[in-house]
């Protein structure tokens, strides 16, 4: 019996290369209305989806109370690498 011959598109895919780790955290300022600032982090994972997710993060940090309410004007970067 001869061994059949897989053709080479019928193989497995491997798993994808990204994967949700949260491992790197970056750093995040909102600043309010009233000029004051509050920071907060945001996974690296998170943000492959966009950067708008800092905004929608900052909303999350409200809504469970790390950050403190009010309104939200600017959402912007801090450089530093916040480590987990």
């Amino acid at each position: 019996m001869a061994h059949r011959r897989e053709p080479a598109f019928s193989k497995k895919l491997k798993e994808p290369i990204l994967q949700e780790k949260h491992t790197d955290w970056l750093a995040f300022v909102a600043q309010y209305h009233d000029g004051s600032l509050g920071r907060f982090a945001v996974d690296a994972f998170t943000l492959l989806r966009g950067n708008y997710r800092a905004c929608d993060a900052a909303l999350e940090r409200q809504a469970e109370g790390s950050l403190k309410l009010g309104e939200i004007v600017l959402v912007y970067r801090d450089r530093r690498l916040v480590t987990s």
